[in-house]
């Protein structure tokens, strides 16, 4: 039954192709025969199963020569494990006949025993009719222009139309496969499958190529004219080439002029492809040394630039013969039949003739045995969208950088002076190891991991060994595989700042550095203009859905919206948002602020849901630590309105909100108010009640406030409540390797930290959460001593600050109600509704019921209400509320 079962299955996928196709085992017999196959060969399965396939079809060469076995071409292919296609090959029919075939021969393998192949073949007689003609038309025309574009017309239509021909049955191919492979296969049967579908996938690859050639040709392939990030269609080269260049040993270099706008208006897709195939042949044709992939600014007009792009390799070379052919279609540098590179000659023929449609010129230089650099110079638009970031530091600094390759020297150097640091390069461990010894001062040092001589990890165990008192963060860099790297770390109990894997770009470096040094960033938006300051009392009853997950960061945000008056929700993540949202059609908020990184459900895929069930009209804000330019667009492109950065600053944040929730509310601004009359009002005052140490700036918390200083002193009263032994905490979840668990921990020991003005701690507790995430528990674990240090510290300051601030920190008295018992019980259902749900408005609900408590005894049961809410313990909370006060029915 099985085996009637496999042979129907297998029927009824090669009866939908229009392809013939055989089967064959490993002594090259056949086992199977679809009808299109016995329609073109004129045999049965019956009469050719078992027999032997080459003897019967394939016994001669297109030229009538006899074709011994071990010469065809495809049974070694089935022996080198090696899908093979052609159209160069003659199939004899049973009445004797030659019929041209394009054929692929798929070898089918289980584990490294040869099993047989499968080979799918079409007559191309028809094919080969036309391509007569067609070659003796060209011929004709030769001196006649017109017949000569003609013809060119007719050579591209037969290419779109052979590839249209081939693309059908292969894409059946594909599918019907991928349907097998969703069916209950035995592991013989899922190995074929798996096999011709990927062989499948090679050759549609072709095709799809075959098709760009041909629509280029037709004049069929439009160019693009939109939005694009430079840095992302980069970013899309290198994901593409590294990991073929890292399997050779070469150097993926990636040199960018800082002076290029981000955002640029062009076609992305093309300029990528046109990259990549240049990159692809410079990986294909380079055994040793490095590939340069340069991109240099050559002249800017107001709304315009023009940019050189440009792939450097050191790979074989070629000749000024081969360089003339370069950019015809099929052409080759090396043309024999056992060339030691592959490929169909298209890919160099399509990027030229894509530069030409995008208005440039594609360029070559080579020597033999030298290298090749391959160019184009292509003029774009200035995006309006201009949103980027300003890759430049305000505290200074400098680095060491560390690399024997002196490309990537100039490169990396290059980038860090862009950012405002100041930079030495030197080409070895031990000259860096030289500059240290000398007293020289780095705050950071970036260093290529293999080196010759000293590579990066001894260098680094050098460094440690000197046990200098202010030693340099050292970020390690390779070409190379990062986890590869990680574990050479790990093995020699070492520990770097970051690991940067090549080609890095200006935005990763300048992530890594300011993680390492706590520089400043700053943003820039080249269409805002400057925006007046409102009235922020406006704002009062302004309704806000507010989306986070974090809940230091629920509690801040909350204070600070229902301080202006606002009326706020709190959804904890985006799924809970949309089904808030969706419950009254969007109607019942003015305002969305949306957090991107949460877990259910993140931001960007709440915000898109949002927008598709309830359109444009309700404003959603990114609240977010992310705001590289990348990921300002990602919140745009998802539907987003703008953006407030954390660690929040509340005048930037009111005054967005303003800008598009009033828009809602069909509200005009009153007087403006400036903001140094809204600090004047919340008084603040720089004076010795501030305190300003290594650990903890309480001028820079009170400003991220707006000066608000009792709520200042709540957050750092209740910091020190939720993470003073937090760890014990840490190091109790990573012995028990709770790394899910301990990794939210130090995230949220981050975020806090950001927003009490404390850096130095922020910075570590963001290491443990990476290295929770990479599942490095010994590289978390040895930063505990370091946490626990300024933890410490900053607790000890908080504790200064809080002394001499003490009056501000005593509650204030209560101020009793008097309610009837319909209201009191509203209360009770409201603060209980609360709890149920982990509303961060369980607080204040409690300070509300609190009020209308007419008794001291009852105030003082209601005590360990208060402290559970306190410690965000929800549960216990209802659990204690409910002792005292039971729920009906």
């Amino acid at each position: 039954d099985e085996i009637k079962e496999d042979k129907a299955f297998y029927t009824t996928i090669t009866e939908a192709l229009a392809e013939g196709v055989y089967a064959q085992d490993a002594e090259g017999r056949c086992t199977y025969l679809n009808p299109t196959a016995e329609r073109l060969l004129g045999y049965s399965l019956e009469e050719i199963k078992g027999k032997k396939v080459h003897a019967l079809l394939h016994y001669q060469d297109k030229d009538g020569q006899p074709l011994a076995v071990e010469d065809c071409l495809i049974s070694q292919s089935l022996l080198d494990k090696a899908a093979f296609h052609t159209d160069s090959e003659v199939f004899f029919r049973k009445d004797g006949s030659a019929m041209p075939v394009y054929l692929s021969a798929v070898p089918l393998y289980e584990g490294d025993v040869l099993q047989g192949g499968v080979i799918a073949f079409q007559d191309i007689t028809e094919h080969q009719v036309q391509q007569a003609a067609l070659d003796e038309a060209l011929k004709t025309a030769e001196n006649a222009v017109i017949t000569a574009e003609q013809a060119n017309t007719a050579k591209s239509l037969f290419l779109a139309n052979m590839s249209h021909e081939i693309r059908t049955p292969m894409n059946a191919i594909i599918g019907m496969s991928y349907l097998a492979l969703q069916t209950d296969l035995n592991d013989k049967q899922k190995n074929y499958i798996d096999k011709v579908n990927s062989s499948a996938e090679a050759l549609l690859n072709l095709i799809n190529d075959i098709l760009d050639f041909s629509k280029i040709e037709a004049n069929k392939l439009d160019i693009e004219h939109e939005h694009f990030l430079l840095d992302e269609v980069l970013a899309g080269v290198t994901d593409l080439i590294a990991l073929p260049a890292s399997k050779k040993g070469l150097e993926l270099l990636v040199d960018i002029d800082p002076d290029i706008p981000t955002a640029l208006m062009g076609d992305a897709l093309r300029l990528r492809q046109s990259v990549v195939n240049f990159a692809n042949n410079a990986v294909k044709f380079t055994e040793t040394g490095e590939v340069l992939i340069g991109v240099h600014l050559k002249e800017r007009a107001e709304e315009q630039v023009t940019i050189e792009f440009s792939v450097k390799d050191s790979g074989i070379g070629m000749t000024e013969e081969q360089r003339n052919g370069l950019f015809k279609a099929f052409a080759q540098a090396d043309i024999s039949t056992t060339r030691k590179y592959g490929g169909t000659g298209l890919g160099l023929a399509i990027t030229g003739q894509l530069v030409e449609l995008m208005g440039g010129s594609v360029s070559v230089k080579s020597e033999v045995g030298v290298g090749s650099v391959f160019g184009f110079t292509l003029t774009f638009d200035v995006s309006k969208q201009q949103k980027s970031k300003k890759l430049m530091n305000t505290q200074g600094g400098r680095i060491l950088v560390v690399d024997d390759n002196d490309a990537s020297r100039e490169i990396i150097e290059k980038q860090v002076l862009a950012q405002g640091f100041d930079a030495k390069i030197v080409s070895s461990g031990k000259a860096a190891l030289a500059c240290l010894t000398n007293n020289e001062h780095f705050d950071a040092i970036i260093m290529d991991w293999k080196m010759p001589g000293m590579d990066g990890i001894e260098t680094l165990q050098a460094i440690n060994a000197l046990q200098m008192a202010n030693a340099p963060f050292v970020v390690m860099a390779t070409a190379y595989d990062s986890h590869e790297l990680e574990e050479a770390l790990n093995t020699q109990h070492l520990e770097a700042a970051n690991i940067l894997t090549k080609p890095f770009s200006a935005s990763s470096l300048w992530d890594v550095l300011n993680n390492c040094l706590g520089t400043i960033d700053e943003s820039e938006n080249e269409e805002v203009a400057t925006e007046a300051i409102v009235d922020f009392s406006i704002l009062s009853g302004t309704r806000v859905l507010l989306v986070e997950d974090n809940q230091f960061n629920q509690e801040l945000a909350l204070e600070l919206l229902e301080m202006q008056g606002m009326v706020a929700e709190l959804a904890e993540n985006g799924l809970e948002a949309v089904e808030r949202i969706a419950k009254n059609k969007a109607q019942d908020f003015d305002i969305v602020l949306m957090d991107c990184q949460m877990p259910v459900m993140d931001g960007y895929t709440a915000t898109q849901q949002i927008r598709s069930a309830w359109g444009e009209h309700l404003p959603i804000i990114a609240m977010t630590a992310n705001v590289m330019a990348e990921d300002i667009v990602r919140a745009e492109e998802a539907g987003m309105n703008g953006y407030i950065a954390k660690p929040i600053n509340v005048d930037k944040m009111m005054s967005t909100i303003a800008k598009w929730a009033l828009n809602v509310k069909e509200k005009q601004p009153s007087t403006p108010l400036a903001v140094e009359a809204v600090i004047e009002n919340n008084n603040i005052q720089v004076n010795d009640e501030m305190l300003v140490s290594e650990q903890l700036n309480t001028q820079a918390g009170l400003k991220m406030l707006s000066g608000n200083k009792a709520l200042y002193i709540r957050l750092l009263s209740r910091f020190k409540e939720s993470f003073t032994d937090s760890t014990v905490e840490l190091h109790r979840l990573l012995e028990s390797q709770s790394i899910e668990d301990a990794a939210r921990l130090a995230h949220t020991i981050k975020g806090t930290s950001a927003n009490i003005g404390t850096v130095l701690l922020q910075g570590i507790a963001a290491k443990i959460e990476k290295h929770c995430h990479a599942n490095e528990l010994e590289a978390a674990t040895r930063l505990l001593d370091k946490l626990e240090y300024s933890l410490a510290q900053v607790i000890a300051d908080i504790d200064s600050f809080l002394a001499i601030n003490q009056t501000e920190t005593q509650p204030d008295e209560i101020q009793e109600d008097t309610v009837s018992e319909e209201e009191f019980n509203q209360r009770l259902q409201v603060l209980r509704d609360n709890l149920e749900n982990y509303d961060s408005n369980s607080e204040t609900s409690f300070l509300e019921l609190l009020k209308a408590v007419n008794s001291e005894e009852k105030r003082q049961q209601l005590q360990l209400v208060a402290s559970a809410i306190e410690n965000y313990d929800f549960e216990q909370a209802l659990t204690e509320l409910n002792t005292y006060y039971p729920e009906q029915g």
